[in-house]
């Protein structure tokens, strides 16, 4: 499972962009090769950890610390990494400011729009770890959340009777609920990750000094959390449509958000 495959042809694809060319030259470690192939050790190690434990619980009472230990570090990873992001696309855009090679692009002939391709592809390349772990981890957070929304389906079928559900009867839509909640999340990870990234350069591009555009991309990585947090307490029957459209919003605000930071440059 080449997870990262498609990450190496988007990078081909931009390649001439001068920015993209700066940071692959600098050759940083470890490399996109490498990352992909412990991604797919990973992911594979969690997929069997995570079947295995479906498979052999047999009362199916989701009380193995395994699929909840899954669950709880994939949350953990796409909440604490959004304020990761942030601050190193700020801090890395800041930086690249400075550089005298920023300048000289500047009075190129490149268009704004490619320059600040360029500053996305170069955050998304230096994040190359998050995505990593976040991509190793989703096969077994599939597993893990079929898991519990079997065990959700048979406790409910076997409240107070002697005739129960099978786990084969249970699994298909277990299946297909668990797939639809973490595509659904899976959307709004990514539009708030687009939001924030080109927040966090729009503001470096705007102060052009690392503290404060840090703390400034770090506060809108929080907000854009707490706002998600809010509107899914708020909506707990009908979230994952609410998140949908929600999410298809941020995409929209992030590319205003991206055509100010052209004006920048």
């Amino acid at each position: 499972m080449q997870h990262l495959q498609p990450v190496q042809v988007i990078l081909e694809g931009w390649r001439r962009n001068p920015l993209v060319q700066q940071v692959l030259r600098n050759n940083p470690s470890p490399s996109l090769r490498s990352t992909t192939r412990a991604t797919d050790a990973l992911s594979m190690i969690g997929f069997l950890v995570a079947a295995g434990n479906l498979l052999v619980d047999s009362g199916l009472t989701f009380r193995s610390v395994a699929p909840r230990a899954i669950i709880g570090v994939s949350v953990l990873v796409s909440i604490a990494g959004l304020p990761i992001a942030a601050l190193i696309t700020a801090a890395s855009t800041v930086e690249r400011t400075r550089n005298e090679s920023f300048h000289l692009l500047r009075i190129s002939t490149l268009s704004r729009k490619t320059l600040v391709t360029g500053y996305l592809l170069s955050a998304a390349y230096q994040l190359r770890l998050l995505w990593a772990a976040v991509l190793a981890l989703l096969p077994a957070l599939v597993v893990s959340v079929i898991h519990y929304f079997v065990t959700l389906d048979l406790g409910i079928f076997c409240s107070g009777r002697t005739n129960c559900i099978s786990l084969p009867e249970a699994l298909p839509f277990s299946v297909l609920l668990a797939i639809f909640l973490i595509a659904t999340a899976l959307l709004s990870i990514v539009s708030l990750y687009w939001l924030v990234l080109c927040a966090s350069i729009w503001a470096s591009l705007r102060i052009r000094e690392i503290g404060a555009a840090s703390l400034v991309a770090l506060g809108l990585a929080l907000g854009a959390w707490l706002g998600m947090a809010v509107i899914f307490f708020l909506t707990k029957p009908v979230f994952p449509f609410v998140i949908t459209a929600v999410s298809l919003g941020l995409f929209f605000i992030g590319k205003e958000i991206r055509l100010h930071a052209e004006r920048l440059i």
